[in-house]
């Protein structure tokens, strides 16, 4: 599970003018009372880059105060979880700030001093940018101890999200395909039917065990415009296909079967031959990183289930007034 802590990739954003704050109570949160100035400090680097990015110079009231609530929404989240953190007796230290200071400078290729005054750009002293990233170290800790247990990827999640992201990859490529079709009529009954896919699966079963794939379509196929070529089909378009097809060829790396597959045809038991153009690389060389990426969406997931229980378990008084 990764997340990216306070990211660097907006430089150069000022700081909104200082001005003077009338101290307020915005939230209550059980036994913890979150102050008008604490908002301000959290939002004004938001404020900063949306009065930028507007064609006005000013930010609206409006804008203003969706990013307050956001910003406090947030900030009930941390609570909870901080709350959460001192039952767990989870700390970060000062040394794993550093470590996370000095990682991310390294990482956005930046020298110390360079990265100080890239999160002063940002609207950020160090000790309040240290702040917020021992809030987000704390965060991590304490959501990764609490929802680890919850977070499964099988095998089948895995290779489903891979057979996804190669149709995408695939999908204007140009592969040389061999099918076998057993005719099936749309009105054909049930037994009929049955009868026609087990054909069609005893078909496939043989050229899985090392039957050649174009002596079988020669014997069974009855396409009689490819039957004759071995089943070839020749070089199509992907995207060309029948769309029950494609779905299938898309999925399939070069030398692969497929099926049976249902059409308004029959059923076919389809071979890809070769690929064009492809840069798709082998399951087993992305298998590790498909299951991190998956499990950070499930850990996603599982955490807005969980801040979603906190909040029903909390007392939560939002007394934030539009300004």
């Amino acid at each position: 599970y990764k997340r990216q802590l306070l990211a660097l990739g907006s430089w150069g954003q000022p700081a909104l003018a200082q001005t003077e704050v009338i101290e307020g109570i915005v939230a209550v949160v059980n036994d913890d009372i979150l102050l008008l100035s604490q908002l301000e400090e959290r939002a004004a680097p938001l404020m900063a880059k949306a009065a930028q990015s507007s064609l006005s110079s000013d930010l609206g009231a409006e804008d203003a105060l969706r990013i307050r609530r956001r910003v406090l929404s947030e900030m009930i989240d941390e609570t909870l979880i901080s709350e959460q953190a001192a039952k767990m007796r989870i700390r970060v230290s000062s040394r794993e700030v550093d470590r996370a200071l000095k990682n991310m400078a390294r990482s956005n290729g930046l020298s110390w001093p360079d990265f100080l005054r890239a999160i002063e750009k940002q609207g950020y002293g160090l000790s309040r940018y240290r702040s917020e990233l021992r809030r987000q170290l704390q965060r991590f800790k304490v959501v990764q101890a609490k929802l680890q247990g919850r977070l499964r990827v099988s095998d089948r999640q895995i290779e489903a999200f891979y057979v996804q992201q190669v149709r995408e990859a695939r999908s204007g490529d140009r592969a040389r395909v061999a099918h076998i079709l057993v005719k099936a009529v749309d009105d054909a009954g049930a037994a009929t039917l049955a009868q026609k896919r087990r054909r069609a699966e005893a078909i496939r079963r043989r050229a899985k065990a090392g039957a050649p794939f174009a002596a079988l379509a020669k014997r069974y196929s009855e396409d009689e415009g490819s039957a004759h070529r071995g089943g070839s089909l020749g070089w199509v378009d992907a995207s060309d296909l029948p769309e029950e097809l494609r779905d299938v060829v898309l999925g399939l790396d070069a030398g692969a079967l497929g099926g049976p597959v249902r059409t308004a045809q029959g059923f076919h038991v389809v071979k890809v031959l070769e690929w064009e153009a492809s840069d798709v690389r082998p399951l087993d060389d992305v298998r590790e990183e498909i299951r991190l990426r998956l499990l950070e969406e499930q850990m996603e997931q599982q955490e807005r289930i969980w801040l979603a229980e906190l909040r029903r378990r909390a007392y939560i008084d939002i007394r934030l007034r539009r300004r």
